[in-house]
């Protein structure tokens, strides 16, 4: 029986059960979350020490830094970068562009083509130098996030990992700020 787009890009294998499907988001977060954390570290480190260039904040956590003060500004930041963000950054990179990949291409490349694409989609001219260590720190974490959506394939997995990495981001940015 042929799948229909909607079953194509949210869920390919009806079998497998949602608590299955946060079960594996969860997992991706908790092994992937320290090598990116790391390699982010890592890539500051290099541009520092080649670029001389030491500071820089990405969008979001400018964004989320500038509502502080304003209760209801902060939830509708953290609405944003925890919920909203990672359900349409999955649906367009793994939902549509990956799906679309893997037609046409083997998984791996199709992995990190969407990866990439990710990746890019944070650069911001505001970032300048800091945009190397995004790039590839989130291409690192769409990698994983692409190999997730294969393994699982579920939309779903991938939705929680994503909300999962970015609260906690989330949560060290406003822990960072209020001390």
């Amino acid at each position: 029986m042929k799948q229909s787009f909607k079953e194509q890009i949210w869920k390919r294998n009806p079998q497998q059960s949602y608590f299955s499907d946060l079960f594996f988001g969860l997992c991706g977060f908790l092994i992937s979350y320290p090598v990116v954390l790391i390699a982010g570290s890592f890539f500051d480190w290099l541009i520092q020490t080649v670029f001389k260039f030491v500071s820089y904040e990405q969008v979001a956590v400018k964004y989320l830094k500038n509502t502080q003060g304003n209760l209801l500004q902060t939830i509708i930041a953290l609405f944003t970068i925890v919920i909203f963000a990672p359900f349409i950054e999955e649906l367009l990179f793994r939902g549509f562009l990956q799906t679309f990949l893997r037609r046409h291409l083997k998984v791996q490349p199709a992995c990190l083509i969407s990866g990439f694409m990710f990746a890019f989609f944070h650069y911001s001219t505001s970032q300048s130098y800091g945009n190397i260590s995004v790039i590839l720190t989130l291409f690192i974490l769409g990698w994983y996030l692409g190999v997730i959506y294969e393994r699982q394939g579920s939309l779903l997995s991938v939705i929680f990992f994503h909300a999962l990495f970015n609260v906690t981001s989330a949560w060290r940015v406003l822990l960072d700020s209020s001390g």
